[in-house]
């Protein structure tokens, strides 16, 4: 039976190691093995397949900086802001000296104040002596984005 199961293995290690398309257990892989495969995913911008694994790491291993990191990352490439905002905060009660967190949640509120203005400047009406302001606003607050 022990050779059976050795064999099993041995074979399904092989498959695996050959093709990427295979179905992967990903309970039974590390955190580091985990990570590659989402930093893998996130380069190909397969985002939902990234937010998966990451999702899953900072939930078995929650004091993984780069992971909340990544995650946050993840979620604003997909437009996520809250989301994003959440794992750049678990980062700074990790670390609240870390700058890539700052900085992410900086700009990923900066993100968010431009979809609001975007909103205000639909719904508040166009004669409004608000208008201005919101323009003025937006296209300051695009004009620091572009710069980045």
């Amino acid at each position: 039976m022990k050779n059976l199961t050795l064999i099993a293995l041995v074979i399904l290690l092989t498959g695996c190691a050959a093709t990427k398309t295979q179905t992967v257990n990903l309970t039974e892989l590390s955190a580091v093995e985990k990570m590659k495969m989402a930093n893998e995913a996130y380069e190909e911008a397969n985002l939902a397949k990234a937010e998966t694994l990451l999702y899953q790491i900072t939930q078995q291993h929650p004091t993984l900086v780069e992971a909340w990191l990544k995650l946050g990352n993840t979620y604003v490439r997909q437009g996520r802001y809250k989301a994003a905002v959440r794992c750049f905060d678990e980062v700074l009660k990790l670390d609240k000296e870390d700058g890539r967190a700052w900085y992410n949640l900086a700009l990923t509120r900066v993100k968010q104040a431009i979809e609001i203005l975007e909103t205000a400047e639909r719904v508040v009406p166009i004669d409004s002596e608000h208008q201005l302001y919101f323009l003025e606003l937006h296209s300051r607050l695009e004009q620091k984005l572009s710069r980045q």
